[in-house]
């Protein structure tokens, strides 16, 4: 890396507090290094088996996903090419350990996130520079509010309003939601609880407290255990009776982050919600 570089890099070290921007740029900049090495000494010795009429073996990255099918690293491709595909397999890690760093992800809905990583996959990311790195969580950051009323509104949508309990103009203290269970209420639906860690995800920004690991603690965890015990799940911010016929009743146990959410939902639809609870009283 260059002392330009580094120094932009140092200047721009706190878009994720948590990483070492300057150190991760130098690391990239080493691996690259490395490979572009083990490509001409590769290319070196296909061509002496090459002049000695001997064979030699194909040598390749082949379990990459973010390239769809690896990377040769002998000459089937040329040098640029073989260069550009291991920077993309090194840049994309990078960019979603940067993302997994700076806490954003806490604020997107679970269809955000799986917009983000989709992106990565096809390959649709700038090199990880300094200044990329800087202008991209800049921008996220300035974002961020917006993206978390966002996945506000989401968990909001994605509810069923089918049940008398569920109010579809606000989140009320319970509501009912189809289909948290499938195969006749023994197993976990995924897609129930994807919305269900959005809530839970919600709660915890509103509460002011750090995310769990969703795929350790998340609903679809705590779902599979309390069917296969108590048919109930309970936590910090929420209970839930689970039933045979799939269905879930849930119970919100902070009214005042319930209040919260539903403030947000009346900033983009104030006609559509009613006071807030302490309004009310």
């Amino acid at each position: 890396m260059s002392a330009a570089a580094g120094e932009l890099a140092d200047e721009h070290q706190g878009v994720v507090p948590s990483v070492s921007v300057a150190n991760l740029v130098a690391q990239r900049a080493g691996i690259l290094e490395r490979f572009a090495q083990i490509f001409a000494l590769l290319d070196e010795t296909q061509a002496l088996a090459r002049n000695a009429q001997l064979a030699h073996p194909r040598v390749c990255i082949d379990q990459s996903w973010q390239l769809r099918g690896g990377v040769s690293l002998t000459g089937e491709r040329s040098l640029e090419e073989r260069a550009e595909g291991v920077r993309r397999v090194v840049d994309a890690s990078g960019w979603l350990y940067l993302m997994r760093e700076s806490g954003m992800q806490s604020l997107m809905d679970h269809g955000a996130r799986e917009s983000w990583r989709s992106k990565i996959e096809r390959g649709e990311f700038p090199p990880l520079t300094p200044e990329n790195i800087a202008s991209t969580f800049e921008a996220l950051h300035d974002a961020r509010a917006v993206m978390f009323e966002r996945g506000v509104i989401a968990c909001f949508r994605h509810i069923s309003w089918r049940y008398k309990t569920n109010q579809p103009q606000a989140f009320g203290k319970r509501l009912i939601v189809s289909g948290i269970s499938e195969w006749h209420g023994t197993h976990p639906s995924p897609r129930r609880a994807d919305e269900l860690d959005d809530l839970m995800r919600v709660f915890y920004v509103l509460d002011g407290r750090p995310e769990p690991d969703m795929r350790q603690q998340g609903m679809n965890a705590q779902i599979g255990e309390g069917l296969r015990s108590t048919r109930s799940v309970d936590n910090q911010y929420l209970s839930i009776r689970l039933y045979r016929n799939g269905n879930g009743h849930v119970t919100f146990k902070r009214l005042d982050l319930v209040d919260k959410m539903n403030r947000i939902l009346a900033k983009h639809h104030p006609n559509a919600l009613p006071a807030p609870r302490d309004a009310r009283r």
